[in-house]
C-alpha cells in the first residue's frame, strides 16, 4: 500500500497527457484535411450532369446572354466553342467576354462539354467551393466538439486528481500539524480522521496510535507520580511514628522519668519493640525497591511440596500458641516444586501475619492445599490461606496488593506494618510463574489464594 497515491498520480497524469497528445494529433489533423479537402467530388459531379443533361436535351438553343437558367445549387459558367461567356453565376466571369478555355480551371473548378446532335456546342464550368465549404464546416463543427470533450475530460481527471490529493494528502497532513500542536499543548484529545487505504492512511493511523500511547505513558507518569507522592507520604508517616515514639522512651530514660529498674527495663522493651517494627519496615522498602529494579535475587531449588510446607507449617503451630491464634492446615500433597523457598516462606510470613493482625481478638486461621490442571496444560498446587478477620471492603478489594494498601484504615486502627508485604508477596509469586488472589466478606473473613506449578 506504500505506492498508492503515487500510483494514482501517475496514472491521471499518463490519462491526462494522453488525452493533450489525442488532442494535439486531431488538431493537425484537422488542419491538413482543411488545407487539402476539394470538395466532395461525387455531389459536384451528380449535380454538374444534371445541369448537362438539362442543357443537352431541348434546351441549348436556349441558353443566351439573357437565359434564365433553374438553379443548380453550385456556381457555374457556360462557354461557346469559342470561349464566349453565355451564362454564368460566378463573380470571375462576365456575360459577353470571351475567356482562354485552355486557362481556365483549378483544383476546385469542374469542366465537361455541351454536346447536343452529337456535337459539341460548348463548355460548362462548375466551382465546388459552395460543397467545400458546406463539408469542412460541418468537419470543422465536429472537431471543435470533440477537442472541447477532450478538454472537459483533461479538466475532470485533473479536478479529481486534486480532489484525491486534497482528501488524500493535504488535509491529513494539515490534521496531523494540528494535532500535533496540541499535543505540545498537553491535548491529547483531539482525533484524526482518516482512511486506511494509502500510506497517508498508515501515517495517520500510526501517529493515531503514538498519540494514544503518549497520552497512555503520560497517564501511568502521573499515577506513577502520585504513586510515589503517596509512597514518600506513607514512609515518612511509618518512618516518623516509631522513631517519635522511641524518642520519647529515651527521653524518659534521660531526663529521669522512669527511675527504677523496672521502669527502665520496661521502657527499653517498649522502644526495642518500636525499633524492630522500624527494622522491619525498612527491610520491606528495600524489598520493594529491589523488586521495582527488578532485582530481588530468586534461587530456584526442586523441593517436595509435603517435606517444605510441613516444615513451615510446624513453626506456624509453635508460633499459633505464643501469638494466641488457631491453627488448622490439610496435609501438603507430594509433588515436586521448582521454589526459592526463602521467598515463598516470605509469602507465608506475611499473608499468615496479616491474618493474624486483623483477626480479632483470637484469630483462627486454615491453611488447604490442592492440585489441579489449567486449561494450558499446567499443572498448578494452589495454596489457600483463610480467617476469620473482619473482612476487606468491596470496594478496597482490587487495591489489597497495591502499595501502601493499608492507608488509613490500618493506621487508625493502630495496626502495625508497612503496607508493601501483599505488594511484595504478588512479585515473588509472579516470579515463581503463578498467581495470588484474594477473596474477603466483611465480617465473615478473608482468603488468600496463591498458586505455584509443580513439575
Amino acid at each position: 500500500m506504500g505506492d498508492v497515491i503515487r500510483k494514482k498520480l501517475l496514472y491521471y497524469d499518463l490519462i491526462s497527457i494522453l488525452l493533450v497528445l489525442l488532442f494535439c494529433a486531431y488538431s493537425f489533423i484537422g488542419i491538413y484535411i482543411y488545407d487539402r479537402y476539394d470538395g466532395d467530388e461525387k455531389e459536384v459531379r451528380v449535380k454538374m450532369n444534371q445541369f448537362l443533361s438539362y442543357l443537352q436535351r431541348e434546351n441549348w438553343e436556349k441558353t443566351t446572354l439573357d437565359a434564365k437558367l433553374p438553379d443548380v445549387q453550385l456556381p457555374y459558367c457556360i462557354f461557346d466553342t469559342t470561349g464566349l461567356v453565355l451564362n454564368t453565376t460566378m463573380e470571375e466571369f462576365e456575360k459577353g467576354k470571351k475567356e482562354e478555355l485552355t486557362a481556365i480551371g483549378s483544383s476546385r473548378h469542374y469542366m465537361a462539354p455541351i454536346i447536343n446532335g452529337n456535337q459539341i456546342k460548348g463548355m460548362l464550368l462548375v466551382d465546388s467551393t459552395p460543397i467545400r465549404k458546406t463539408k469542412l464546416l460541418e468537419l470543422f463543427i465536429r472537431e471543435i466538439v470533440i477537442a472541447l470533450v477532450l478538454l472537459f475530460l483533461i479538466y475532470a481527471i485533473r479536478m479529481k486528481g486534486r480532489r484525491m490529493m486534497k482528501r488524500d494528502i493535504w488535509e491529513p497532513i494539515r490534521e496531523i500539524h494540528d494535532s500535533t500542536k496540541k499535543m505540545l499543548n498537553g491535548n491529547y484529545e483531539i482525533g484524526i480522521r482518516y482512511d486506511y487505504s494509502g500510506e497517508i492512511g498508515t501515517l495517520c493511523h500510526d501517529f493515531e496510535k503514538m498519540r494514544d500511547e503518549i497520552r497512555e505513558r503520560e497517564l501511568r507518569e502521573q499515577q506513577a507520580a502520585e504513586k510515589e507522592r503517596g509512597l514518600y507520604a506513607s514512609i515518612s508517616h511509618d518512618l516518623k511514628t516509631p522513631i517519635a515514639i522511641i524518642i520519647g522512651y529515651l527521653e524518659q530514660i534521660l531526663y529521669g522519668v522512669v527511675t527504677t529498674k523496672e521502669q527502665i527495663l520496661s521502657t527499653v522493651e517498649h522502644a526495642l519493640t518500636k525499633a524492630n517494627l522500624l527494622n522491619k519496615l525498612t527491610e520491606d522498602i528495600l524489598e520493594h525497591s529491589k523488586a521495582q529494579m527488578n532485582q530481588m535475587s530468586i534461587n530456584m531449588q526442586e523441593i517436595y511440596a509435603d517435606e517444605y510446607f510441613n516444615e513451615l507449617l510446624y513453626e506456624y503451630s509453635q508460633e499459633a500458641s505464643h501469638l494466641q491464634y488457631q491453627l488448622t492446615y490439610d496435609k501438603p500433597p507430594r509433588v515436586l516444586i521448582a521454589i526459592d523457598p526463602d521467598r515463598i516462606g516470605q509469602v507465608m510470613q506475611n499473608v499468615v501475619g496479616n491474618a493474624v493482625k486483623y483477626g480479632g481478638d483470637y484469630p483462627k486461621i486454615s491453611i488447604s492445599f490442592e492440585t489441579m490442571e489449567t486449561e494450558a496444560e499446567r499443572k498448578i498446587l494452589i495454596v489457600s490461606i483463610q480467617d476469620n478477620g473482619k473482612g476487606i471492603e468491596a470496594t478496597d478489594l482490587p487495591f489489597i496488593f497495591d502499595l501502601f494498601y493499608r492507608g488509613n484504615k490500618a493506621r487508625t486502627q493502630s495496626i502495625p506494618g508497612s503496607g508493601l508485604g501483599l505488594n511484595i508477596s504478588k512479585y515473588i509469586v509472579e516470579k515463581h510463574g503463578g498467581t495470588i488472589e484474594c477473596d474477603s466478606i466483611v465480617g465473615v473473613g478473608t482468603t488468600v489464594t496463591f498458586s505455584i506449578p509443580f513439575l
